[in-house]
């Protein structure tokens, strides 16, 4: 089975490491543990996976802190950042984000926030 890997490092502004992804992409047709295709949920999904946990678990806490602490960084707090970032999920709560998803939240807010620093 061939896989593709990425590694994603978040540092705090002092250098020091808060979180490590690493994201495994299958190839298409691959054998792997998969029995089929349930487990992979659209993005606006209402947080019910194939019952496996994979990916229906909630966001975790330290990662809405993560979320909320970026956008505050752009100017967006309080009530204006949580509607933020309920319509970027597309979700009616915060509550119905996976872990998953939210990752992706993270990494996508920080891309932008370098592509406005160039």
């Amino acid at each position: 089975m061939s896989k593709n890997a990425r590694c994603i490092d978040v540092l705090s502004a002092e250098g020091k490491l808060i979180v490590s992804l690493r994201l495994f992409d299958e190839e298409a047709g691959s054998a792997g543990n998969h029995t089929n295709g349930d487990d992979h949920r659209s993005r606006n999904g209402n947080g019910s996976g194939n019952g496996n946990g994979k990916d229906s678990t909630a966001m975790s806490e330290a990662q809405k802190r993560y979320l909320f602490r970026i956008l505050a960084e752009r100017g967006l707090e309080g009530d204006d950042a949580h509607r933020h970032l309920k319509e970027r999920f597309g979700a009616n709560t915060l509550a119905d984000v996976s872990k998953r998803e939210a990752s992706s939240m993270i990494e996508q807010l920080l891309e932008e926030a370098d592509a406005k620093a160039k």
